[in-house]
């Protein structure tokens, strides 16, 4: 039967190839489409959260919902240990992140700034291969990088000076004066309009934060499995007074945009297959209906409707 259905679908090589055809195309642009758009989103997920946030933050219990330095994290009370023992963590990063007015004396914008020690941070904050003019900061400076756009909405330049002024800790004033050491470009496009970096240690000084952090982020090994890392450490930590989230439940937007363009994709291969499988309808029906009296000559030497059934659907099934 295989044998004779081989031959029934080459009786009409012309329409036969352009079903093949057709079928191969959709299967094959079908596949790469899929493997594109999920390449793309496992590769901006990464290059977002992996280099910039991390797959794992630790915070004082309700800081998430309430991102105030009220909320911050008693440093003392985290037994960073523990974090190091599993084979799989790299170590803790600590950070300062809040918001203040800067100045420059001509103008007054609201910023992000985040307290950070550069030789402790992630790839998209290491500021040594983002820096556009002059030079980071060492731990123990008292002294800014900004963001590129923040740099072009005052004009700045090194050596160029910000006031800061805002609320820190238990309502206390934060408010400084520090020198423009380098302006960087950073990866995000959002830090890349509002971010202002500090070393951890002046953050902390000038949100009257000593001894404290808004975020530890769990620095993974490269390749490590974020979700099973989180379960376990979940079960090791108090989880009445710390939380540890995943970026899933950092960033949920990020997830619902996700599956949104997961969803049009599958829409857009869904509407594909149905127009390739109108094309091979047309072609089963053209076959059945020009072969008509052939079947029925068939019928009549003996060859049951069984049979004569199985060989065309073997022809269909080769052709798709």
């Amino acid at each position: 039967m295989l044998k004779l259905a081989w031959r029934n679908i080459w009786r009409n090589k012309g329409r036969s190839a352009i079903s093949i055809a057709a079928v191969m195309f959709c299967v094959i642009f079908a596949v790469v489409l899929r493997s594109f758009q999920i390449g793309v989103w496992e590769n901006m997920t990464h290059e977002i959260v992996a280099n910039n946030f991390g797959y794992l933050q630790l915070h004082q219990k309700g800081f998430w919902a309430d991102q105030t330095l009220d909320n911050s994290l008693e440093l003392a009370s985290i037994n960073e240990q523990m974090f190091l023992d599993h084979p799989e963590v790299k170590g803790l990063i600590p950070r300062i992140e809040s918001f203040s007015l800067v100045s420059t004396g001509e103008g007054t914008k609201g910023t992000l700034v985040m307290g950070i020690d550069p030789k402790k941070e992630l790839p998209g904050l290491q500021l040594d291969q983002f820096l556009m003019e002059g030079s980071t900061f060492a731990p123990d400076d008292k002294s800014v990088v900004v963001a590129e756009g923040l740099a072009k909405f005052f004009n700045l330049s090194v050596g160029d000076t910000l006031l800061f002024i805002g609320q820190g800790y238990h309502a206390a004033s934060a408010y400084g004066r520090y020198p423009v050491v380098g302006i960087a470009r950073m990866r995000n496009p959002e830090l890349n309009k509002q971010l202002v970096l500090m070393p951890f240690k002046e953050a902390q000084f000038m949100y009257n934060c000593v001894g404290r952090a808004t975020t530890l982020v769990v620095d993974l090994e490269e390749g490590a499995d974020y979700k099973r890392v989180d379960q376990e450490l979940l079960a090791a930590i108090d989880s009445s007074a710390i939380e540890l989230l995943s970026w899933e439940q950092l960033f949920p937007e990020i997830i619902q945009t996700i599956e949104a363009d997961m969803a049009g994709g599958q829409i857009f291969i869904s509407i594909l297959y149905v127009i390739i499988s109108f094309v091979l309808l047309g072609t089963v029906i053209m076959m059945v209906a020009e072969r008509q009296r052939e079947f029925g000559i068939l019928v009549s030497i003996g060859m049951r409707k069984s049979k004569l059934a199985v060989v065309t659907v073997v022809e269909n099934l080769i052709l798709t």
